[in-house]
């Protein structure tokens, strides 16, 4: 691909990066006499209704939607756009099941409470281990997504765009905190959703209008919504995408630190539920233009595959080469385009550190460091700092991907859909206990896991998108197989379900354990639990059974001891009895 990135290209894509850093540096000028911890992390419970509205869409779409899913609805199918019903659901189940817990908990690390409910200090360890285990991992890969755009655009090397992106959000996050980030976050989204409307509309134009795009999809069989075949081995059907895909989006709404950071940094419940509402139809809005671009992209090359021209190496390359071959034209537009990818990496990556920073901070430093206040916000600010360090190394290694968004499916479904399993288990379940939670969280993730290892140790037949060559009117080479496969049969037919599955079978696995392994165990001896840390619907049932129970048991009580007054009473009689008759003998 030929293509220059122009002086006004550089201009617009270096003025989102340096507005970035400015507002980091205006909220670190802000608050430069605080010396409140809480205030960095969380907002103190001052932050807009707004701003955090934006940040929480933000932080799901990142780069993987601008590259991923209109690279996945391109070579599979349209089937993708049913897990805005799981974006609906989450929701729900967030602000009714999860807000009414998380919020008056007032507390900076959600796995907070695990440790109150479980009454297990190890647990809120093992998992906010895991947790940022988790995040770093993805951020490498949220990193790597605008790398791999510049460098299609521009032909910049990919290190300078790792190193580049890496730093300026680390920069922000650990000047400016949370409210630098949700600021930084409000740009960055309407950026994202810029991005998805230029390829829409200048594809759309290209193909004759909306119209033909989704009739070419149709003709060439991936306009699908209601493939509700069983196969599990194939990677979007209705099943797949509601329930797994659904999994995806309960783990981010539900149980996430940078979700509920969010929405208990407000002032009020009320502001806290609207928030997560509003979502549903941001969120949706861009998942749809996510899903219409793969379709677009389809349209335009689906009669010259530049994958398969060998022009591009992925599919997650069609985004960036669609705008550098189509809209240079226009100078800015292509640097508009980067713009958009870096603000869905740099949207991500600085909810992933800030979160990170809280975990680190609140579940293993702050019991072992006493320093002075001042001192905790710059060691913070320190944490921060060097996860973003630490994500621009793991970058690197996320070139070596073949899908950036069946990554992010498998990374975060083995230990997330176990941990919000876990989270769900403990507002529901009043009856599991400690030993039980960690034993179901091992085997929910050991299950998934395991799947997870066979599919890349034994990868199956990649798809192959539905394109030709026919319509190529230039020289190219005709792409060829590199990766080795392995034909779907015995045990690998496990290996090779779709990767949509990976979290659901780590959440419902879980889910299943904690509360079927208590019934069996008997639930007579299980020791009380807080009310306040049980959704309010189980809350009000488990009162009234305690009140009744308490109640049984005095009502026993008393029965007995009147039992025993009257045993002792009758005594007496007896004894008299007793010695008239020997009196009269």
């Amino acid at each position: 691909m030929t293509s220059k990135f122009t002086v006004a290209d550089c201009v617009v894509l270096a003025a989102v990066l340096i507005v970035s850093a400015l507002i980091g540096v205006y909220f670190a000028w802000k608050s430069r006499r605080s010396t409140n911890n809480r205030e960095f992390l969380v907002g103190n419970r001052r932050l807009q209704l707004f701003p955090v509205t934006m940040s929480m869409m933000a932080s799901f779409l990142s780069a993987i939607a601008l590259l991923g899913i209109p690279a996945e609805n391109y070579v599979h199918s349209f089937q993708y756009i049913v897990c805005i019903s799981g974006i609906v659901i989450s929701i729900v189940l967030a602000a009714h099941v999860f807000l009414p817990v998380f919020y008056d908990m007032e507390m900076v690390s959600v796995n907070q409470y695990l440790e109150k409910r479980f009454k297990s200090p190890f647990l809120r360890k093992l998992t906010s281990v895991l947790t940022i285990l988790q995040t770093i991992l993805y951020m490498g890969i949220v990193l790597y997504g605008p790398s791999l755009a510049l460098g299609s655009v521009t032909g910049l090397p990919m290190w300078l765009s790792i190193v580049l992106n890496g730093t300026v959000c680390a920069f922000y996050t650990a000047m400016g905190g949370i409210k630098a980030v949700v600021w930084t976050d409000v740009v960055q989204m309407l950026l994202m959703i810029t991005g998805f409307l230029m390829v829409i509309i200048k594809g759309s134009i290209m193909a004759g209008g909306l119209e033909s795009v989704f009739r070419t999809a149709k003709e060439a069989g991936i306009l699908v919504l209601f493939d509700f075949s069983m196969d599990f081995h194939k990677t979007f059907t209705f099943w797949s995408v509601f329930i797994g895909g659904g999994m995806h989006w309960i783990m981010g709404f539900c149980t996430s630190q940078a979700i509920v950071q969010r929405y208990c940094g407000l002032p009020n419940k009320s502001s806290a539920r609207q928030a997560l509402y509003m979502n549903i139809v941001g969120v949706s809005f861009t998942v749809a233009l996510s899903c219409i671009s793969g379709l677009v992209l389809f349209a335009a090359y689906r009669h010259c595959d530049p994958v398969k021209a060998s022009v591009i190496r992925k599919y997650d390359e069609l985004m960036p080469h669609f705008v550098a071959e189509n809209l240079n034209y226009m100078p800015g537009l292509s640097g508009l385009f980067v713009a958009a990818v870096y603000s869905g990496s740099l949207s991500t990556m600085s909810s992933g550190y800030n979160s990170m920073a809280a975990l680190t901070w609140e579940d293993f430093i702050e019991s072992k460091l006493h320093l002075s206040p001042a001192a905790v916000v710059w060691t913070t600010k320190g944490i921060a700092a060097a996860y973003g360090l630490l994500a621009i190394a793991i970058a690197f290694l996320a070139s070596y991907l073949s899908s950036v968004l069946r990554a992010s499916y498998v990374l975060t479904g083995t230990t997330g859909g176990g941990i919000a399993a876990l989270f769900f288990v403990g507002v529901i379940s009043p009856w599991c206990g400690k030993k039980v939670a960690l034993l179901s969280l091992f085997l929910g993730m050991g299950i998934s896991g395991w799947i997870s290892i066979g599919s890349i140790v034994y990868p199956k037949q990649p798809t192959v998108a539905r394109t030709s060559l026919e319509g190529c009117t230039f020289n190219y080479t005709l792409s060829s197989a590199t990766e080795s496969w392995y034909p779907t049969e015995g045990l690998r037919k496990l290996y090779h379900i779709g990767y949509p599955w990976i979290p659901a079978i780590s959440f419902f696995t879980t889910l299943a354990a904690g509360m079927l392994i208590p019934l069996f165990q008997g639930t007579k001896n299980v020791e009380p639990v807080d009310p306040l840390l049980l959704t309010p619907v189980v809350r009000n049932l488990y009162t009234r059974c305690r009140q009744e129970k308490t109640s049984s048991d005095k009502n026993r009580k008393q029965s007995q001891q009147l039992k025993c007054k009257s045993v002792m009473n009758m005594q007496p009689s007896r004894n008299l009895i007793t010695t008239n008759r020997m009196l009269a003998k």
